[in-house]
């Protein structure tokens, strides 16, 4: 709605005044302007800089960043008058990082006022996908960096020129960190609201709260209308006297910039008309025509509002979201949505329960590193980022660092509630589970966990703190590993151990019931049947009539125009679906036990296949409706549409920071924004049912009692061929229906938080901690309220507790309780300033007192008493391992060549610190000095362990220097112990697309980020080239005095720390880390085919240029290719001895064009004095192919390519990749075929076990040198030990072995000497927790 404001509104209330440091240069004061009623023409001068688009972030940084800097130095030089507006932290981080020359002179500007930071945030962010707390800490995040920086803050302005839509949310999100106004030019491209509103105003949010908004400053790229004397021009002042009419303001305010995107600076030359801006910018200020003009930053702008009588402001209260523009990037590039969002709230799990274990005294709160974590995450959701609208090459990057910033997040997490389960009663008689909630209230909810074994147990019971036994059941086993729930019960922010017992039957029976001939499942309240196609329909149990009919699957043409990513038109969303997701439909009973029960269904449409699990549980009126996707339908807008059985006119979004009720889909507003949940209630108030989701952004409600989810959008390019390609392949997501009588309450937001963020589930060694079995740090006496944060300060020692309500109701006198009492409190505001006109808190002990306004973000700063020292575990004991650097692999920017020339690659030395303190172990690093060695190279070099301080663990960090990674033994006492250390660049991970050749992830913990190498030959920096350093624990046995290291040249070690950390005893029992891939839909692609398989040599038929030459099809970088123009042309691999291939891949060239995708090709290899033929195809149009064979076995294999387009010659290949096995690989099968035993092997015990187990086995009387080999599921040799045995009265003997292995499944055998002859056993399984 809109309003026109009669009486002048109160500001104050809403609006933190801070004082604005106004360039001396520019402006002496606020009345420099002139009265209200002179004309003044304001110019904002700015650089719009995509972060990527048709461009990644390399070419960002090494041309635009730089372009910024130096082109716009030269202007201010020139003009004293002009100056620039300038947004995003992230990159002002990378001038410092790669100019450092220049970025002094910047400071210099900054300080003199030319140039002007703005927009406060790590970049200028997409604001209808990232969460309210995402918001925030864009913000907090890049004011942290400014005022460190520069000692400036970062604007008191929302800088977001072109950005697709801004959420009704926005105005309070700003109002509550201290923004005075908002500006953006994007309301041009077609908003709604676009003529409603006048050229500046006042903006309402969903709180009340008030901000100052420039909606129509023109294009942020224009500046070729204003090369002339502006103070003269009549637009100007007719447009000046207008608002002055109507708002008693005479302003109008433009802005003014160069065009592309790509920052830079306005062009001045004089002698190009249109093209010499800041001359006549320069010239326009100093003029003396009617209207004055004036550069002006943001800030002085809106202090030049807030000066002046503003009673007459027009004041829009609502959100400002685009017709179609925009719209579909709520849905495009689905899987870094879904990242984004298990990233933000996995951080703010690692958040929350650190800060529980550094009061405690347990661990460090890791401050710099969840900063840099959160940062990374955050320019990720850059307005061309998370949309989902930028180029393939883009996304490596995006994919990459959300990977790196959710092992970060997983990593502190664990750690974390590691060091508080120190402090908690663990002692159960089964495996002791700690359940971590981190929500702000107490929940009874379904726990998994999994847990390693030998087999499928028969069943599981579990028992909670106060020893009664819960509901509890097994729903899976696969790969050595149980996978089981329970019903827990867990305090507001808090723990609970639970006891798990495998192989024990659950006693207790639900209300729980399964029919698998009706399809039915029900909890006694509501019931859910499943109709022809699978699809749920909801009945209450008291009606025979349903609640909700069955959903719909949608497919809907998907043409849109120019934008495809961007957009998604009316037409789509109101044309009739061209098919529903129907066919074949297999119905199993996936779960029957007495907390969950779940039917597993199975679906294909158009050339897709679904595969469904809908679920209820005993302890919720929540159906989830869990799904797996591998979509293959192009031109196809997915929709899932639910309808509710009663007239509903209305429907109320979910908006992250309060609510938004919508109607019907008009043509100017059809594709809407919504976060976790929407709610379809009956308009006669009676029931209503909320929809929940896990990682979906875009509703519409086409008619009535409808209301539709968009899944996947996979449109029909007219532009941007690539995007026609987007989300095909592995999608996965969650939606939900949860029923309630009456209109939605704080029970749907309550149910949309559980399903988002589900209970932790960690596995513990036995503790006797003082806190006991259950333990909550905050809780509040009311669930009108949600914590949606809590952390450390980013500059002080204050403990920052953040809640919104958010059941929209007005609150007074709520209560919030700690553990301990509070010694300070105050409010601050969202980035953790201080608000000295803020009321005094109420504080009374452990209690902190407040009231809240419906919707209302509130910010607490406090500190707490110290944790009773009874609580506090011991402190852990760290000590560096000397070690021999024997090689140097880091330099300085003076010497970037100045490193071991062999490695190739060096890490920058600027980037790594002396010291790295990781989850409570503390590494020394090597010097970085020039000329200095810095790192082991491994070769078998001994290293002497001093045990004198009960360390039981050696930390190290490594890295390979080959590509292939370094498969390494270590040889501690008469153990060995394996690790595969990957190599130190490339990308940790990337989801697959039908741009790279598949899902590839590093699981090992990464230390260290370098975000960027330098090339020792060249002495130059490689722009956003990754490097890492990689965390290893070795266990160390009781006598183990020396290690030894492998002998691979390639392993490089760069610390090494003995330590006795109990933090890591304590072991995530579930998947905290996303790794997005196929779950059941990609068997094919996941079974073992061996490994990729890097040829000796490569042989073609041709190529245009060096830079396309064949070595880039195989060097495994999907942004690299083969080109070669002539026909019939041809790459062959060459291997030096024969070469087992099991699976072949291709990458085409798609992303350059559809028509670019070869057509007709060959996979081929050479025996018997020819060429054979292993895969044809001879009309494809399929850019990212792959195909399992028959074991072929040869030395030469090629792809032979005919039409290496849709409609030519011309071969471009990005890859090609064989994978499978070299001739000195046994693998599984060979392990585990041991023809004639000497040794009869019974097994072990315990199994599963975790460091330790006993082996028993029967062999000759004269038998000796018994040794342990061990196998992962590859047939990779993992760990080595000899064996210590001592026969039992049955005649067995007895072997304890200790080992360090991850958790796992693993196969192993031994191997011993009888009589001079060697003899084995067979093969056993052995089961690691």
């Amino acid at each position: 709605m809109t309003q026109n404001q009669d009486t002048k509104p109160s500001l104050s209330d809403t609006m933190n005044k801070f004082k604005t440091i106004i360039p001396t240069l520019l402006l002496f004061s606020i009345t420099a302007y002139g009265d209200a009623d002179t004309k003044t023409l304001f110019f904002i001068s700015d650089s719009h800089l995509d972060t990527q688009w048709n461009w990644d972030v390399k070419t960002t940084i090494d041309e635009y960043v730089r372009n910024t800097m130096v082109d716009n130095f030269r202007l201010f030089e020139k003009y004293p008058a002009f100056m620039l507006n300038f947004e995003g932290a992230i990159r002002y981080k990378w001038m410092k990082e790669y100019y450092p020359a220049q970025y002094e002179t910047l400071k210099k500007y900054i300080a003199s006022g030319q140039w002007h930071v703005s927009g406060c945030g790590v970049d200028a962010n997409d604001v209808m996908v990232s969460s309210a707390e995402s918001i925030m800490r864009n913000w907090l995040y890049g004011n942290t960096f400014y005022m460190q920086e520069f000692g400036v803050r970062g604007g008191y302005d929302v800088m977001l020129p072109d950005c697709f839509g801004f959420s009704y949310a926005l105005p309070s999100l700003a109002s509550h960190c201290g923004m005075k106004g908002f500006h953006t030019s994007k309301l041009g491209w077609g908003s709604a609201q676009y003529d409603r509103l006048p050229s500046w105003g006042i903006w309402q949010g969903v709180d009340g709260s008030r901000i100052y908004a420039i909606y129509k400053p023109h294009a942020y790229d224009s500046h070729e209308e204003y090369n002339k004397d502006n103070s003269h021009e009549s637009w100007a002042e007719n447009a000046a006297q207008d608002n002055y009419d109507k708002y008693g303001l005479a302003a109008e305010i433009r802005y003014v910039g160069p065009r592309s995107d790509h920052g830079g600076a306005l062009g001045d030359n004089a002698g190009d008309s249109g093209n010499n801006t800041p001359y006549w910018l320069n010239y326009s200020v100093n003029s003396d025509g009617p209207v004055k003009v004036v550069l002006a930053t943001p800030d002085q702008i809106f202090d030049y509002f807030e000066n002046n009588d503003h009673s007459r402001f027009h004041v829009y209260d609502g959100e400002l979201p685009m017709i179609t523009h925009g719209v579909g990037a709520y849905t495009s590039q689905s899987m870094l949505k879904r990242w984004n969002r298990r990233n933000e709230l996995l951080a703010d799990a690692a958040e929350k329960s650190s800060v529980t274990a550094e009061w405690l005294g347990a661990t460090p709160y890791r401050r710099e590193a969840l900063r840099e974590a959160w940062t990374n995450n955050l320019w990720q959701a850059h307005h061309d980022g998370i949309t989902g609208t930028s180029i393939p090459k883009a996304y490596v990057y995006s994919m990459n660092e959300y990977t790196c910033a959710n092992k970060t997040f997983a990593d502190v997490f664990e750690n974390a509630v590691g060091a508080t389960a120190r402090s908690l009663d663990t002692r159960t008689e089964g495996m002791a589970a700690v359940v971590y909630n981190p929500l702000s209230f107490e929940r009874t909810d379904v726990a998994e966990a999994r847990v390693a074994c030998s087999s499928r147990p028969e069943g599981v019971r579990a028992f909670g703190p106060d020893g009664k036994e819960v509901l509890a059941q097994v729903v899976g086993y696969d790969h050595g590993e149980a996978t089981v729930i329970f019903a827990a019960t867990v305090p507001s922010l808090g723990y609970a151990v639970y006891d798990l017992r495998l192989g024990e039957t659950c006693t207790l029976t639900s209300d729980l019931t399964i029919n698998a001939t009706s399809n039915t499942i029900s909890n006694g309240k509501y019931r859910t049947t499943l109709d022809a196609k699978g699809d749920p329909i909801l009945y209450d149990t008291s009606s025979p009539r349903p609640i909700m009919l069955a959903p719909e699957w949608q497919l809907l043409r998907d043409e849109s125009g120019a934008f495809p990513a961007w957009e998604i038109t009316y037409d789509a969303v109101k044309g009739t679906p061209y098919a529903i997701v129907e066919g074949n439909v297999e119905i199993s009973v996936a779960e029957d036990g007495p907390l969950r029960k779940a039917f597993r269904v199975k679906r294909t449409s158009n050339g897709s296949t679904f595969v469904h699990y809908i679920r209820m549980s005993a302890v919720s009126d929540r159906i989830d409706v869990v799904n797996e996707v591998d979509w293959q339908t192009r031109e196809t807008l997915l929709k899932m549409n639910f309808r509710l059985r009663s007239k509903a006119t209305k429907a109320t979004y979910d908006i992250s920071l309060g609510t938004i009720e919508r109607g019907y889909d008009t043509s100017s507003h059809y594709e809407m924004q919504g976060h976790q949940w929407a709610d379809l209630s009956a308009d006669s108030g009676q029931y209503g049912v909320s929809i929940l989701n896990d990682c979906k952004y875009g509703w519409d409600m086409p008619g009535e009692s409808n209301l539709r989810l968009t899944l996947i959008h996979t449109p029909r390019p007219g532009g941007y061929a690539y995007q026609g390609l987007q989300d095909l392949g592995a999608n996965e997501f969650t939606v939900s229906l949860f029923p309630h009588s009456g209109k939605w309450s704080e029970a749907t937001q309550k149910e949309a938080s559980k399903l988002n963020q589900p209970f932790a589930v960690f596995s513990a060694p036995k503790y006797e901690g003082g806190l006991g079995k259950e333990f909550s740090f905050l809780r509040l006496d009311s669930d009108a309220v949600s914590v949606k944060a809590m952390k450390k300060s980013e500059t002080g020692d204050e403990i920052i507790v953040r809640v919104y309500e958010w059941k929209g109701e007005d609150h007074d006198n709520l209560t919030m309780t700690f553990p301990a009492d509070i010694i300070s409190a105050r409010q601050v505001n969202g980035i953790e300033e201080s608000l000295p006109d803020a009321p005094a808190v109420n504080v009374s002990g452990s209690k902190l007192t407040f009231s809240i306004r419906k919707y209302q973000p509130l910010t607490f700063a406090l500190r707490l008493a110290a944790a009773p020292a009874a609580l506090v575990p011991e402190e852990t004991v760290n000590r560096a391992l000397p070690l021999d650097y024997n090689a140097d692999i880091m330099s300085g920017n003076g010497q970037r060549g100045d490193a071991t020339v062999a490695f190739g690659t060096a890490y920058p030395a600027e980037l790594i610190p002396d010291e790295l303190n990781i989850d409570g172990v503390t590494f020394s690093m090597g010097s970085r000095a020039d000329g200095v060695n810095n790192v082991v190279r491994a070769m078998g070099q001994k290293l002497t362990l001093d045990r004198e301080d009960g360390c039981d663990k050696l930390y190290i960090l490594a890295a390979s220097a080959s590509r292939e990674g370094s498969d390494a033994m270590f040889k501690v006492g008469d153990k060995e112990v394996r690790l595969k250390v990957p190599y130190m660049g490339g990308y940790v991970g990337q989801a697959e697309t039908q741009f790279n050749n598949g899902a590839q992830y590093r699981r090992d913990e990464v230390a260290l980020t370098a975000t960027h190498s330098h090339n020792i030959a060249s002495k130059s920096d490689v722009t956003y080239d990754m490097l890492y350093i990689y965390k290893y624990m070795i266990a160390l046995p009781e006598d183990a005095v020396e290690i030894e290291l492998p002998d691979d040249p390639d392993l490089c070690i760069f610390a090494a720390t003995m330590s006795d950390n109990k933090n890591d005893d304590t072991r995530a029992a579930m998947e905290l880390r996303n790794y997005h891939d196929y779950k059941e839909l990609g068997t094919a692609d996941t079974e073992d085919f061996g490994h990729f398989l890097v040829p000796d040599g490569i042989a073609v038929s041709g190529y245009v240029n060096a830079n396309e030459a064949g070595k880039f099809a195989a060097d495994g970088d999907a942004s690299t290719k083969w080109c070669c123009t002539s026909a019939n042309s041809w790459i062959e691999y060459r291997f030096n001895k024969p070469v087992t291939v099991l699976r072949w891949g291709l990458l085409n060239a798609g992303c350059e064009g559809l028509d670019k995708i070869t057509r007709s090709f060959r996979v081929q290899y050479y025996a018997d004095g020819r060429w054979n033929d292993i895969f044809t195809s001879t009309d494809n149009t399929t850019n990212r192919l792959s195909g399992s064979v028959e074991a072929v076995e040869a030395s030469r294999f090629r792809l032979f390519v005919a039409l290496g387009e849709q409609g030519g010659n011309t071969a471009r290949i990005y890859e090609f990749s064989l994978y499978g096995r070299y001739a000195d690989e046994s693998g599984i099968a060979d392990i585990t075929a041991a023809p004639e035993y000497g040794i009869e092997l019974k097994g072990n015990t315990p199994n599963p076990c975790h460091g330790s187990t006993s082996v028993l086995f029967r062999g000759p009387a004269y038998l000796r040198d018994v040794v342990m080999h061990v196998y992962d599921l590859t047939g990779r040799r993992v760990m080595t030990s000899r064996l210590e045995h001592s026969a039992d009265a049955a005649g067995y003997r007895r072997a304890d072995v200790e080992f360090s292995l991850i958790p796992g499944c693993y196969i192993y055998r031994l191997e011993a000497v009888c009589d001079g002859r060697p003899v084995v056993s067979d093969a056993a399984r052995l089961i690691c927790k």
